[in-house]
């Protein structure tokens, strides 16, 4: 099986898992985290949180964000804000892992009039950052709070976000 067939088997392997998981909102806490180091691979559900304690609410808009040999990812969020641009993004940046205002914009998209994203992919090369010890941020955010050419966060407004539930 070539490299293309496999991924359209995965992509098309995971449409059809997450569209199931992701019509259940309650109990995706089975489905925290996963991280294959050795294939660079992982699954993160994306959730808002509580900014004065960081932790998980659990009702409200959700994601899952899912990423593939160390450079391609794939997401899907619903309940969001209709009609909203957000974009993807690593919370870091080239030399500035985890470090306010960084931010590399991976991917922007625009929500349905239901606030679903639909199934998004990207290519992104986080395989240098995948083993190396910092935990990994991977956060849904307005697109207005973030200047993608100078690579910052421009605004903080946490309860319109979607974070990892846990760093890779």
């Amino acid at each position: 099986m070539n490299k293309k067939t496999l991924l359209l088997s995965l992509i098309i392997a995971s449409i059809l898992i997450s569209t199931t998981v992701l019509a259940i909102p309650k109990g995706l806490e089975v489905l925290k985290i996963y991280k294959n180091t050795v294939n660079k691979m992982f699954r993160v559900i994306l959730v808002p949180k509580n900014p004065s304690d960081w932790s998980v609410i659990e009702d409200g808009a959700y994601g899952l964000l899912k990423g593939y040999w160390g450079n391609y990812l794939i997401l899907w969020a619903k309940d969001l804000e209709p009609s909203t641009d957000y974009t993807l993004i690593y919370y870091g940046g080239q030399g500035y892992n985890d470090v306010w205002p960084y931010a590399t914009c991976i991917k922007t998209i625009t929500t349905s009039s239901n606030g679903w994203t639909g199934t998004v992919t990207a290519d992104f090369d986080y395989s240098a950052f995948f083993d190396d010890g910092i935990g990994q941020k991977f956060w849904l955010i307005k697109s207005s709070d973030v200047d993608c050419v100078a690579g910052v966060m421009t605004a903080w407004n946490p309860t319109e976000y979607l974070f990892e539930w846990d760093v890779l």
